[in-house]
C-alpha cells in the first residue's frame, strides 16, 4: 500500500482508489456504464477524455465508457490488442483535466471488452489481464457475469443484427477451423478461469464476481453492493439513467428465418465482407418483416435456438458453473444458471 495514500496525498492516481470492470459482454455492461461510469455518482470520477474513452447515444440514452481503451493500441484500422505492444499503461497523463484530486474520490474506468471479446472467443482476454495487473495490481477488479443461454443468444442477436453476420447458429456456436480465424468458441462461456486468475492475481478481497440477473432484478441494491465494494457512500440512481440494453430480438427473428437479407447489409468480417453494402434497404425490409411476422412466431424462434444453446453447451458449462458457484457469494443455480443433472 502507498504510504502517501494513507496519508491523503493524491498528487498521483494510485491504483488502490481505481475500479477496473472488465465485462463480460452482454452482462448489464451498458447498464453500469450509464449509472455508475458516466459521472453519476458524486464520489465516482471518470475519464472523460475521447482520446481513450468511447461515447454512445444520445438524450437520455447517452452514456460513455470511461478510459475504455486505456489497455487497448490504436491500429491502422481501428482499436484492437497488438500481442507484442508495451503491457504497462499509464493514465497520469489523463489526470490532470480528468480525475479530481479530492481525498475520498474513486476513478472507474470500464469496458466489456476486457474480459475477452466473444466473437473471437475471448482471445485477447489475457493480454488485458496482464497489462491491467502489470498496470494496477492494486486496483478493484468487477466482473459481471450472465446465465450463459441467454448471453449466447444476445450475442448471437448481435453477431446478426447490429454486424451483418450470415453464419447459421450451428456454425457461430462451433466454428470450423478454429485454429486458423479466432471465432466464438462455448468455452468462453466456462466463466471460472477467468475468475480464479483475477482472484489470485489481485486477492480475493479486491475481485467482485456479481451475477448480472442480480442487477437486472433489482438494480440500485445491486449497484449499492458495488458501491460498497468501492468504499464509497450508498445511493440511489434514476431509472432513466440505468440504460439497460436490450436486444433487439424482433429483427433476430426475422434474421432467423432470412438468413441471407444480410447480404444487403454494410460488409464486415460477419459476412466475410461479401456484402452488397446498402443497409438503409436491409432495415426497411427487416422492420416491415419484423411488423408481419406473428408473436407465436417469435417466441417459437426463440425457444427454439434457447434450447438448441442448451444442449450444445449444457456438458461443459454445468460442471464449470458448479466450480464458478464456489469463487462468488452467489446461488448461480437460484439465477437459472445450468447445473449438472439440471
Amino acid at each position: 500500500m502507498n504510504t502517501a495514500a494513507n496519508e491523503g496525498s493524491r498528487g498521483d492516481i494510485f491504483d488502490d482508489n481505481l475500479l477496473i470492470h472488465i465485462g463480460y459482454a452482454k452482462a448489464a455492461s451498458s447498464l453500469l456504464q450509464s449509472a455508475l461510469f458516466s459521472g453519476n455518482h458524486p464520489e465516482i470520477e471518470v475519464i472523460r477524455d475521447r482520446s481513450i474513452s468511447q461515447y454512445h447515444g444520445t438524450g437520455e440514452n447517452y452514456y460513455f465508457k470511461s478510459g475504455s481503451w486505456i489497455f487497448n493500441d490504436k491500429m491502422a484500422s481501428g482499436w484492437s490488442v497488438c500481442p507484442f505492444a508495451t503491457e504497462e499503461r499509464d493514465l497520469k497523463k489523463f489526470s490532470s483535466n480528468n480525475y479530481s484530486k479530492k481525498i475520498g474520490k474513486k476513478l472507474a474506468i470500464s469496458n466489456e471488452s476486457w474480459a475477452g471479446h466473444p466473437f473471437s472467443g475471448g482471445i485477447q482476454g489475457s493480454i488485458i489481464a496482464n497489462r491491467i495487473h502489470k498496470s494496477f495490481p492494486n486496483a478493484r477488479i468487477l466482473i459481471i457475469i450472465r446465465e450463459q443461454r441467454k448471453m449466447i443468444l444476445s450475442t448471437y442477436s448481435d453477431y446478426l443484427v447490429r454486424y451483418a453476420g450470415t453464419a447459421r447458429l450451428e456454425d457461430f456456436l462451433i466454428p470450423r477451423n478454429p485454429d486458423q480465424f479466432s471465432q466464438h468458441q462455448i468455452e468462453y462461456y466456462c466463466f471460472s478461469a477467468l475468475v480464479d486468475w483475477y482472484k489470485k492475481s489481485f486477492g480475493k478481497d479486491r475481485v467482485l464476481v456479481m451475477p448480472a440477473e442480480n442487477i437486472f432484478r433489482n438494480t440500485n441494491t445491486a449497484l449499492n453492493e458495488i458501491f460498497s465494494f468501492m468504499g464509497i457512500s450508498k445511493m440511489d440512481i434514476e431509472n432513466e439513467k440505468a440504460n439497460l440494453n436490450t436486444g433487439r430480438y424482433d429483427l433476430y427473428c426475422v434474421h432467423r428465418l432470412f438468413r441471407r437479407l444480410n447480404l444487403l447489409g454494410k460488409p464486415l468480417p460477419g459476412n466475410a465482407y461479401a456484402a452488397l453494402g446498402v443497409p438503409g434497404l436491409r432495415e426497411v425490409v427487416r422492420i416491415s418483416l419484423s411488423k408481419l411476422l406473428p408473436r407465436t412466431v417469435k417466441n417459437r424462434i426463440l425457444h427454439k435456438d434457447l434450447k438448441f444453446i442448451e444442449e450444445q453447451i449444457q456438458e461443459n458449462v454445468s460442471k464449470d458453473n458448479v466450480r464458478l458457484q464456489e469463487m462468488t457469494d452467489y446461488h448461480l443455480e437460484s439465477y437459472g444458471y445450468l447445473m449438472p443433472n439440471s
